[in-house]
């Protein structure tokens, strides 16, 4: 599973069974600051006073970098889904949650089931029916939560151009 990562700034892959866990590359950032010293020089005689300004930059650079490593790398068993399927789609939401969307469970027809796969619990709740059995359909998880389904086909001689949201 791969995503998008705000606290890496870059997508991040790893096996679904892991994501719960705080993984990240190491992280650079660079922090720039300026300061400015400014010094008065006041030079005087009797006829005239004479003022010199001079300016100085001193850019001082820190850099800091933090690092999370993860425990292991091996997989492992979770919870199975309710139902068998294959050619679905399993966009992750932004409650941290999988919604596994329809597919096959044989050569001959679609499902329109879905099921939640709560992450920090490792359990399978079924939801909502989508209105159409579909599999090799697309998913998208829309900026404002709700995933778009569109196309795909309910078996092989049956292609779908119906869109649905969640």
């Amino acid at each position: 599973m791969c995503v998008n990562s705000t606290r890496c700034g870059q997508p991040i892959c790893y096996p679904l069974t892991i994501a719960n866990k705080q993984i990240c590359p190491p992280k650079t950032s660079t922090t720039t600051t300026l300061r400015t010293t400014t010094t008065i020089r006041t030079i005087s005689t009797t006829k005239s006073v004479t003022r010199t300004i001079a300016t100085a930059q001193k850019t001082t650079t820190t850099t800091k970098i933090s690092a999370t490593t993860s425990t292991s790398s091996d997989w492992f068993s979770t919870g199975n889904m309710i139902n068998a399927r294959d050619y679905h789609t399993a966009p992750v939401l932004s409650n941290g949650k999988v919604l596994v969307i329809g597919g096959t469970p044989n050569d001959y027809s679609s499902l329109n089931s879905a099921e939640l796969y709560d992450l920090s619990t490792s359990t399978w709740t079924i939801t909502s029916n989508m209105i159409n059995a579909r599999e090799v359909h697309t998913a998208s998880v829309l900026s404002n939560g709700k995933v778009l389904i569109t196309g795909g086909r309910i078996d092989n001689l049956n292609y779908l151009n119906s869109a649905e949201l969640y």
